[in-house]
């Protein structure tokens, strides 16, 4: 997987953004630069979220699409705007992704002789994919609901035959706290007659009968909730096949709807690949969102948490260990292996990694019969040289990892926390590509020159190289250092640049 060119006409910072990254260089590593402030990090970012959560049906990735775009703007009506462009190289075959806003409502210019068919044309809009959607889960909740009321009414019944007033005010109880529990709002007066409120001195005052009528008429009400939801049901159908039938022919897939403000009307994001129909398409960008990863500090602002999180960074370091990085961790959960924030490695990795090569070798025993691999001798022999000086040590039940330094030829044990944090970032990185097996993929990697040596810095386009060549890595940069370690074809800058240009 190579990505071959990004386009990006007007995001926040990025104007007429437009890179083009080549393939036949011999080693796929490219530094990013420009000065504060060109954005580099929101380049990474976009093109992360657009590529990796686009395709997703995953509640939690669209949102981080939302929240990327909360800011963006379309301004027109009659305008479908490209956001951006993605060239990218798979089996010798190029795709081009394009990636499109527009107003919600934008979908009427494309059918204007079909908006008849609608009795309203409020529900003719790209978003009736996702309403229609909740609109029947309303409908399956309130079905639900009117089952369980019908069940309890009829149970009420059969409750007015007991004589015991507890043991009807238990069953009473119990009857409507499963009706509370399937998430149906009881009038309070009912509550009061089964115990659930502070005012004990109602609980043997309401009549059995009225409890009924209350439940009857809380019945009636969800019947006709569910009436009118059927009703716009088959509204929504409507649009939403015009819908579907729109994107057909334009061959392209709607992603979803992102809020702008109150004031404006939402917008809509949209995707097609050139010369591909919309199934093929969405299989395509499926495929990629597999293969793109990102890494970036976790100190940075990550656009795509929601504004809220964003601003919780500037306050009280309260506020931030208690919202920010909490909502941080959060993303990473369901980012999953996709986002690495260089954190300290675990040392669960590194036994992952020699318990795997421990077991390629005993199965490579088993093929030869009896003579062993040499993976896990290359795994130690590869991690002994990330930490010049130190050596790994793995005990025989491989449960636990340290360390060993070497001080005037004498050997002393210490432990990961004695490392440095330039130690600890190599690790991480290292365990992050190898652990998960980060192959043949897009990484993109925001500042890994922080807390790094320069001559580390240097030599980090080597370590990348080495630790997995079938990537492509993208680094995001202000370090001379990896610039210098590459061809001036793999450097590549955006304004404000690092260097200006002399004449």
């Amino acid at each position: 997987m190579h990505l071959k060119k990004i386009e990006v006409h007007n995001f926040r910072a990025l104007r007429n953004i437009e890179i083009d990254f080549e393939l036949e260089l011999h080693r796929r590593i490219f530094p990013v630069g420009s000065l504060n402030g060109g954005g580099k990090s929101t380049l990474l970012q976009l093109t992360f979220i657009l590529l990796h959560c686009s395709v997703s049906q995953d509640p939690d990735q669209l949102n981080f699409v939302k929240n990327l775009l909360s800011s963006f703007r379309v301004g027109t009506s009659d305008s479908l705007q490209e956001l951006a462009a993605f060239t990218l190289v798979e089996n010798k075959k190029e795709y081009c992704i394009r990636f499109y806003a527009c107003q919600d409502t934008f979908i009427r210019t494309f059918l204007p002789s079909e908006i008849d068919e609608l009795s309203s044309t409020s529900s003719l809009c790209f978003s009736s994919v996702v309403d229609l959607q909740k609109n029947k889960e309303k409908i399956q909740n309130l079905e639900s609901e009117i089952e369980a009321l019908e069940r309890s009414i009829r149970q009420f019944d059969k409750l007015s035959m007991i004589e015991d007033p507890e043991i009807r005010l238990n069953r009473i109880s119990l009857e409507l706290s499963e009706l509370r529990g399937i998430g149906i709002r009881l009038p309070r007066r009912t509550l009061r007659a089964a115990g659930f409120t502070t005012s004990s001195q109602y609980t043997k005052s309401v009549p059995l009968e009225d409890i009924q009528e209350e439940l009857q008429d809380l019945l009636d009400i969800k019947k006709i909730n569910l009436s009118t939801a059927q009703a716009e049901d088959d509204k929504l159908g409507t649009a939403v096949d015009l819908v579907n039938r729109c994107l057909k022919e334009k061959k392209l897939n709607y992603v979803t709807n992102y809020y702008v403000s109150q004031q404006e009307t939402d917008e809509s994001l949209l995707y097609k690949v050139d010369g591909f129909d919309k199934q093929d398409a969405h299989d395509l960008l499926k495929s990629i969102a597999s293969k793109i990863f990102l890494a970036a500090p976790s100190t940075h602002i990550y656009l795509f948490l929601s504004q809220e999180e964003r601003l919780s960074i500037f306050k009280t370091q309260a506020a931030k260990e208690s919202r920010y990085f909490q909502a941080l961790d959060d993303v990473k959960a369901k980012l999953d292996i996709f986002l690495s924030t260089y954190d300290f490695f675990e040392t669960r990795f590194l036994i992952d990694l020699f318990t795997q090569a421990r077991d390629k070798d005993f199965q490579y025993a088993i093929e030869k019969q009896g003579s062993y691999g040499d993976n896990y001798q290359n795994l130690l022999s590869e991690i002994n040289s990330i930490l010049p000086g130190k050596s790994i040590n793995v005990t025989a039940d491989l449960s636990q990892v340290t360390f060993t330094m070497t001080i005037d030829s004498e050997k002393h044990s210490i432990l990961p926390e004695d490392l440095s944090h330039g130690e600890l970032k190599k690790l991480n990185i290292y365990t992050w590509l190898r652990t998960y097996g980060i192959k043949d993929a897009i990484v993109l990697m925001d500042e890994p020159e922080i807390a790094l040596h320069p001559d580390w810095q240097y030599n980090l386009p080597n370590d990348l190289w080495d630790w997995e060549p079938s990537n492509q890595y993208i680094l995001a940069t202000h370090s001379y250092e990896i610039c210098q370690a590459l061809t001036p074809q793999n450097i590549k800058e955006i304004e404000p640049k690092l260097l200006k240009d002399e004449h």
